[in-house]
């Protein structure tokens, strides 16, 4: 008797088959297609930031934290100091305090979304160190090139005594906890975020060395990240790109202030607001492939007081400081008797004249018949002069 059930096994085996073989077809073209948050952002030429933290391990307190802005269109970064006593309105604490009062080591979501509050922007990525992991990673990459502004002995548990010497110095993993903390003791911010950008440099010049399954695995335990594996990888990739020497690097402005407690607060200049544009400086800056002579971080500033309101000069200087500006000269104007506030464009970037002076609300502007060459040699020569009228408060023009 024939087994009514033989033709509908065969039926049956053959519908399992092709549904494995869909299966599997499907997780091969996941792979091959799949793309992953930082590959993501680089295919569609977005810019995108990365949050630095790198913490003692012992203490559990932070030592730096910056942000790095990077754009894959011109493989330029600019770097902004984040101050970890900076003042901000914490809704978890329901309270203002300072940023790091709501920091975890290891797990710094909470310290990001304080950041982007105070710097009115996304975050896309972070990247959470221990200070000693840090150092075990500078050894990994043989070391990182600095520049040591203050010498000093550093006693080793061997009871050897080691220096870093003044001058450029290429640091190894165990003198860079020394180093960066000294850094931040004597204010020379702008060394570690030179630091940071030769780091994530020296991560991609190495980059197949370091994706290599063995030395991946070890380099990726050594941090917490929003990255998976896949982005990490793709991070790495993308820093080989990077154009380290074309870097900028920006300090945050502000004043430090006690609150009811004593805590020690650090707020931003302008409530916050020259940080906020100067983090909309940076953004234009890296992502403007024609600003790659005349870089937005790196432009000079002359500012004449044409009153006789004492210092109004001096404290303007500060206000273009603190978005990032840098103030080459600060003088009375031959004539002080001056009714409109005047920007002489002297290199011929209208765009840069806007934004500088959207900054004090003037719109009355000259530019030079005959642009000035700025030569490296001439790089004291001033981009833009602002000459100060009766017009202008000290806040705005009138």
């Amino acid at each position: 008797m024939r087994n009514p059930f033989k033709k509908l096994d065969r039926g049956f085996f053959l519908i399992a088959f092709i549904v494995l073989l869909f299966l599997v077809g499907a997780v091969v073209l996941y792979i091959l297609f799949h793309s992953d948050s930082v590959s993501d952002l680089v295919n569609r030429n977005e810019s995108f930031s990365v949050l630095t933290v790198v913490h003692d391990g012992e203490t559990g307190e932070i030592v730096f934290s910056n942000i790095m802005f990077y754009s894959p269109v011109t493989q330029r970064a600019g770097f902004l100091d984040i101050p970890k006593n900076a003042g901000e309105l914490l809704p978890s604490l329901k309270r203002i305090d300072r940023i790091d009062a709501v920091y975890k080591p290891g797990n710094p979501g909470k310290y990001k979304e304080a950041v982007e509050h105070l710097i009115n922007d996304e975050i896309e990525f972070t990247v959470d160190m221990e200070i000693g992991d840090l150092g075990r990673l500078v050894d990994l990459l043989g070391g990182i090139e600095v520049f040591v502004l203050n010498p000093k002995d550093i006693p080793g548990e061997d009871g050897m005594v080691y220096s870093i010497p003044l001058g450029s110095y290429r640091i190894d993993g165990f003198k860079t906890p020394f180093y960066l903390k000294d850094c931040m003791i004597s204010e020379l911010q702008n060394e570690v975020m030179a630091f940071t950008n030769d780091f994530y440099a020296e991560l991609g010049l190495q980059s197949e060395f370091f994706t290599k399954k063995s030395v991946f695995r070890k380099i990726f335990s050594f941090m917490e990240t929003d990255w998976d594996k896949t982005a990490f990888k793709s991070f790495l990739k993308e820093m080989k790109r990077l154009k380290s020497e074309e870097t900028d690097y920006k300090l945050t402005y502000g004043a430090t202030e006690k609150l009811g407690n004593e805590t020690e607060v650090f707020f931003p200049q302008q409530n916050g607001a020259a940080l906020k544009n100067l983090v909309r400086n940076i953004n234009n800056a890296i992502s403007n492939p024609e600003l790659s002579q005349e870089n937005l971080l790196n432009i000079n500033l002359e500012i004449l007081n044409g009153t006789t309101v004492n210092g109004l000069a001096r404290q303007t200087g500060e206000l273009y400081k603190s978005f990032g500006y840098n103030i080459i000269n600060v003088r009375n104007n031959e004539n002080t008797d001056v009714e409109k506030t005047q920007i002489i464009d002297c290199i011929g970037h209208p765009d840069i004249l806007n934004l500088i002076g959207d900054i004090i609300g003037c719109s009355n502007f000259r530019v030079l018949d005959k642009p000035m060459n700025q030569s490296e040699s001439e790089i004291l020569l001033p981009h833009f002069i602002i000459i100060l009228g009766k017009d202008f408060d000290g806040k705005v023009c009138r």
